[in-house]
């Protein structure tokens, strides 16, 4: 039989009697929020194992930003998204754990250290994707056949430089026809004139403005980072060239860096000069030695 209620202390008993009307009004009068603080206030007790778990998480998170741009924006948003998360859910007990307050402070510094601290790395990673897309072999040399002549102008001090062939685009029929007199006399045979095909570039120029000043053919071996191979090439094709009647011939190398095994190589006979891929002039950068770097396989035509 229901016992009328009519005082406080009717309640009281009345909700001692009955566990589940106690269960419905503890759910009718606390929020959702407040039905959960104590166990995340139980989490909170067990020390800093769940914040250090976290802590974890996000250099985790962070990590993989180097590999790449398009994943750094990815990640941070994922990272911002944590963060917001966390702060929904640590907010409702800020007013009465201090402490859970300290440990969000310090863990929203310590993310922000880290942004901070990595902001050169990617800096740096959009520096060199943005180098490395230029500097493709073919597109550099390219950009040496279109602008080279000023290189060549300048450090070899000739003036009216122009191209005169190129490597499989132009200028074959007018390499033969410089060559064929040597090929006639056998001072070069059909794999020395093989060999000459195969250089990157030519250019003409002359030692002065007058129509009758003196020529001279630059045979010129074109690479991002210029090795000893590329050194040996250009002399060796220069000869070549030199053994045709009346062709003047020097030998240079045009790149952005030069190892030191191929520095040691120049010696006088081989004009080395830099250019960077906007075609501007350039100191030759010291690149890593070639006896540190993974054995790569020769472009085809470059013996």
């Amino acid at each position: 039989m229901t016992q009328p209620i009519n005082t406080f202390q009717d309640i009281l008993n009345a909700l001692e009697r009955e566990p589940e009307l106690h269960k419905q009004l503890r759910q009718h009068i606390l929020t959702e929020d407040l039905l959960k603080l104590p166990a995340v206030v139980g989490l909170l007790e067990e020390g800093e194992a769940p914040v250090t778990d976290q802590l974890r998480g996000l250099h985790a998170v962070i990590g993989p930003l180097e590999e790449g741009e398009e994943p750094v924006t990815s990640q941070l948003r994922s990272l911002h998204a944590g963060v917001r998360d966390l702060q929904a859910s640590v907010g409702p007990l800020e007013e009465g754990e201090e402490p859970v307050t300290s440990q969000l402070r310090s863990l929203q510094a310590s993310v922000g250290e880290r942004r901070e601290e990595d902001a050169p790395i990617f800096d740096q990673l959009r520096t060199m994707n943005g180098s490395l897309r230029r500097l493709t072999g073919a597109d550099y040399e390219g950009r040496t056949a279109q602008l080279g002549y000023r290189r060549i102008m300048d450090s070899l001090h000739l003036q009216l430089v122009t191209l005169v062939y190129r490597h499989l685009h132009e200028g074959r029929e007018r390499l033969m026809e410089l060559m064929r007199p040597a090929l006639a006399q056998g001072a070069i045979d059909e794999n020395d004139l093989e060999d000459l095909e195969n250089v990157d570039l030519i250019f003409r120029g002359q030692n002065g403005f007058e129509s009758d000043a003196p020529a001279r053919y630059v045979v010129t071996e074109v690479s991002v980072t210029t090795q000893e191979g590329d050194v040996g090439r250009a002399r060796r094709r220069a000869g070549i060239m030199r053994s045709a009647p009346g062709l003047d011939t020097a030998a240079a190398v045009i790149g952005t860096a030069i190892t030191p095994e191929a520095r040691q190589a120049l010696g006088s006979d081989v004009t080395a000069t830099g250019m960077d891929p906007e075609g501007r002039p350039c100191q030759l950068a010291v690149a890593e030695s070639e006896r540190t770097q993974p054995a790569e396989e020769e472009d085809a035509g470059q013996p």
